[in-house]
């Protein structure tokens, strides 16, 4: 069941699959069910990754422990300058 009050966002795709590989809830052996090749990234929220198998097109999500600490300041990204 989907939580309709989180806020999702998208982080870079390579780290939210290094994270979920080292968290083990994806894999790099390409037996494993959970063969991160398998899957591709969606979404996140602050504290979790969604990735979709691209066969089965089933949804996994990854939690985590401690949330995602998002920046504070606010960006011009017209300029990449720290407002």
């Amino acid at each position: 069941m989907s939580n309709l009050n989180a806020t999702y966002f998208r982080k870079d795709s390579q780290q939210a699959f290094k994270d979920a590989l080292e968290k083990g809830a994806l894999s790099i052996a390409s037996s494993d069910k959970t063969f991160a090749g398998n899957f591709m990234y969606m979404d996140s929220t602050i504290n979790s990754d969604s990735f979709k198998n691209i066969t089965t097109r089933k949804y996994i999500t990854v939690s985590y422990d401690c949330p995602i600490v998002l920046p504070t300041e606010k960006i011009n990204f017209l300029s990449m300058e720290i407002v």
